[in-house]
């Protein structure tokens, strides 16, 4: 237990974790393919779930061997962002990145790669799935919202469910949702019909959603909600949960823990970055 809590207090994967809501780190325990109940991290204090998601994502990205030698909280966190880079990366060659960078500039790096892949796979989808793409978002947004809002009548929760149309979503998806202004092109349009409803802490959800969905149908894996449910702002709501489908070739074990939870990782903490001066 106590090396398990013994946490580098400035590595930036612990400060990222720190500054995450609860729905946000129940969010990165079910990339890593974790049960709410596993570890107790359901009913762990906020500092434990910290610790836990630490140990478990740095065992993954780690090779087994080596991990026998290891802290639960020794693995760099600029490793396993270079490791992702290169794995990501279009082609058949490594990325030049190397751990000693900084690692805001990994982290960008990392973004850019899962930005571009977002709007290749948004390009595949068919206007079918488009379309229940979009339905399931605002259906989503509805009844997260009015579980935090009882006075949220039908009429407001019908807007709601229409606030984001395909084309505004098409528009915020080739803008780039973590490098570019997407998620600004989100927000304007959720404001613009809905006002004030949406919360911060709600639209930071709906916005790792939208990204682990098209990351995840791309990589050939099933990104599906109510695979777990977290408090956010008092309500349960369901949270995106990963389970592994057919996966292509690059998903090995360990990559379909590591690249998922890399991703949900950086989608907020990117959106949390827009969002911090954002009138939300």
């Amino acid at each position: 237990m106590a090396d398990l809590m013994n946490m580098p207090s400035g590595c930036p994967l612990i400060v990222h974790l720190r500054s995450f809501s609860d729905a946000e780190l129940a969010a990165m325990w079910s990339a890593l393919k974790c049960k709410l109940e596993d570890e107790g991290f359901e009913h762990s204090l906020r500092e434990r779930k910290v610790a836990l998601i630490s140990k478990e994502f740095r065992s993954v990205a780690g090779h087994t061997l080596v991990n026998i030698f290891r802290g639960p909280h020794d693995l760099s966190y600029n490793q396993i962002l270079v490791d992702v880079a290169d794995k990501l990366n279009p082609g058949l060659l490594w990325t030049d990145l190397k751990k000693d960078a900084p690692t805001s500039q990994l982290e960008q790096r990392v973004s850019e790669i899962v930005d571009s892949v977002v709007k290749l796979q948004w390009d595949k989808l068919s206007a079918e799935d488009r379309r229940k793409m979009v339905e399931s978002m605002g259906e989503g947004m509805a009844k997260a919202t009015k579980a935090q809002d009882s006075l949220v009548d039908a009429a407001k929760e019908k807007r709601i469910k229409d606030a984001v149309t395909t084309q505004t979503l098409a528009t915020a998806i080739q803008a780039g949702l973590l490098t570019g202004g997407g998620m600004a092109i989100l927000q304007s349009s959720l404001i613009g019909t809905v006002g004030g409803v949406i919360g911060a802490s709600l639209f930071t959800q709906i916005g790792v959603w939208i990204v682990v969905q098209l990351f995840g149908w791309w990589a050939g894996l099933e990104f599906l909600l109510g695979g777990g449910a977290a408090l956010l702002g008092g309500a349960v709501v369901a949270l995106p949960a990963v389970v592994i489908g057919g996966g292509m070739t690059f998903m090995q074990p360990s990559y379909s823990k590591t690249i998922p939870a890399t991703v949900v990782l950086l989608t907020a903490v990117n959106l949390a970055k827009k969002l911090k001066n954002a009138d939300l």
